[in-house]
């Protein structure tokens, strides 16, 4: 097998300055990183979306001894490369891990990653490698929500350390996720407040997963796509398509299909957006 990989996890602040950190929430959130990560990686191997860390295949993540430091630990994808990734070095699949758990951190903390201008543009410049779509990575993001939140424990449970920043390490170079941990990145993606306020929007999908009834919207004057899941009242076939047309036409280089939506708005506890409900799907749209 081949180190596909390796990570670098620091905890910071209190006790965590002097090498002390709750066990039981750093072992709670240990097994987050293992899970997410697990997840992360049996998609972009195997193309597959697991719901157990235990289900991936032919690869393993190890871990290596604490170093010296406020509390740190690294840990690294070993994997026996198959044909799709028979490339002249594993510097590439490297990056393209990288940018995979990236998208899958960020995006759960609500962060905006361009994935056609990161990860869209390493599969562009490397056809061989098997393709991860976003909707399917989106459902990772989905399925991740758990583990990122065990991951902010010792910040957010025990106050044993106050942030956390995650730095993939290659060829020697310490690379940082766009997104630290912080009390503040917990309570964004611990806290799901559905507003009674319901009103309608318009705009372009940029992404959907079926099986998940949840996608993307983008809509003017909001500087980033928002994910949206569908109530029951909203999940038929006309509803789909519907959506599947804005996006097929947005991934023609289009945004002249556009769909209109009525929402309610879920947001944490400062009011900040996450996500729409939506409850009902326009015939047509009003633009």
């Amino acid at each position: 097998m081949e180190k596909i990989i390796e990570f670098e996890v620091s905890y910071n602040g209190s006790t965590s300055d002097n090498h002390q950190i709750d066990l039981y929430d750093v072992s709670r959130a240990m097994m987050g990183f293992h899970r997410s990560f697990a997840i992360t990686s049996q998609m972009m191997l195997h193309n597959e979306l697991i719901h157990k860390s235990t289900s991936l295949k032919n690869a393993h993540i190890y871990t290596f001894p604490q170093e010296e430091g406020s509390w740190q630990m690294k840990f690294a994808l070993f994997a026996a490369l198959t044909s799709p990734f028979t490339l002249p070095n594993n510097t590439v699949i490297g990056h393209l891990g990288y940018s995979l758990y990236d998208y899958v951190i960020s995006e759960s903390l609500g962060v905006h990653v361009d994935f056609n201008k990161t990860i869209g543009k390493i599969y562009e410049e490397n056809t061989s490698l098997p393709r991860v779509e976003q909707h399917q990575l989106d459902d990772v993001v989905h399925k991740c929500t758990g583990s990122i939140i065990d991951m902010h424990r010792p910040i957010s449970h025990s106050s044993t350390a106050n942030n956390t920043i995650i730095r993939a390490i290659q060829n020697e170079k310490k690379i940082p996720l766009s997104t630290e941990l912080t009390l503040d990145t917990y309570n964004y993606i611990e806290e799901e407040i559905l507003s009674e306020n319901e009103f309608t929007v318009t705009g372009t999908v940029s992404g959907i997963s079926a099986s998940t009834f949840s996608g993307r919207i983008e809509v003017s004057g909001i500087d980033r796509p928002v994910p949206f899941v569908l109530d029951k009242s909203a999940k038929d076939d006309s509803s789909f398509v519907n959506l599947l047309e804005s996006l097929r036409a947005k991934l023609n280089g289009s945004n002249s299909i556009k769909v209109t939506m009525d929402v309610q708005p879920i947001q944490n506890r400062t009011g900040r957006l996450k996500k729409y409900l939506v409850k009902k799907l326009w015939k047509n749209s009003l633009d």
